[in-house]
């Protein structure tokens, strides 16, 4: 009786409503303890019949739930890796103040797409688009072309850089079993030999891969001073 659970049923069903039909996951977390509010994902399923007495009936839900190719029975928040894209820039940005590489002032050049060393491949804007300018602007504009730079300033110290966060190293600590599964970075990579992968991660694509979780709470490291 003296268990007191962080999850609120009420934002639980907020985030059931607004998912919808869409597939996809909700994460919310308390900012001042790290404690999940809510955690959603869709497709789900009704686990009562999991809890009957009649073991074939049992054995039978579970079997149709895990040959389901919609997966039902994933908690996509926790349990699955997504390229997270443009919300990594947030983790670009950081290490790259953290290391004194760029600051909000630095300037980039406004291009509309990146020259990648080692090969004759570039990384392109969105649309097309041309962009650039200080660190605050393409921030503000989501600019592929400025965080891929950076990720090429950055070279092997975005690893490191990245682990702080999460990405690349152990898993989020997680009250259920099984756990959260591990994000992927740039563990492993060198940038002598792999500078492309450098700049496709600092817009989260290429190697990156994150939990819903693991974003969360790179906001709520923002949010929380660090």
């Amino acid at each position: 009786g003296t268990v007191v659970l962080a999850m609120r049923a009420s934002v639980q069903r907020a985030a059931a409503e607004a998912l919808g039909d869409q597939r996809g996951s909700v994460v919310v977390l308390d900012v001042a303890t790290g404690g999940i509010v809510a955690m959603y994902s869709n497709p789900t399923f009704d686990p009562q019949p999991l809890a009957g007495h009649d073991t074939k009936a049992v054995a039978d839900f579970f079997a149709a739930l895990s040959a389901d190719p919609a997966k039902p029975n994933l908690p996509r928040a926790f349990r699955e890796i997504y390229p997270p894209g443009s919300t990594f820039k947030v983790v670009t940005t950081a290490v790259a103040f953290d290391t004194g590489t760029a600051t909000p002032t630095s300037e980039y050049p406004v291009l509309s797409e990146l020259d990648l060393p080692l090969t004759t491949n570039t990384l392109e804007n969105f649309g097309g688009q041309t962009c650039g300018g200080t660190v605050f602007e393409s921030f503000v504009q989501s600019c592929n072309t400025t965080f891929g730079a950076i990720g090429l300033q950055l070279g092997d110290r975005f690893p490191q850089g990245m682990a702080r966060f999460g990405v690349g190293g152990d898993p989020p600590p997680l009250d259920v079993d099984p756990g959260a599964v591990a994000s992927t970075g740039l563990a492993g990579t060198s940038f002598a030999t792999d500078a492309p992968l450098f700049a496709f991660a600092g817009i989260g694509q290429g190697p990156v891969a994150t939990t819903p979780l693991t974003m969360a709470m790179v906001a709520a490291a923002v949010a929380n001073g660090g």
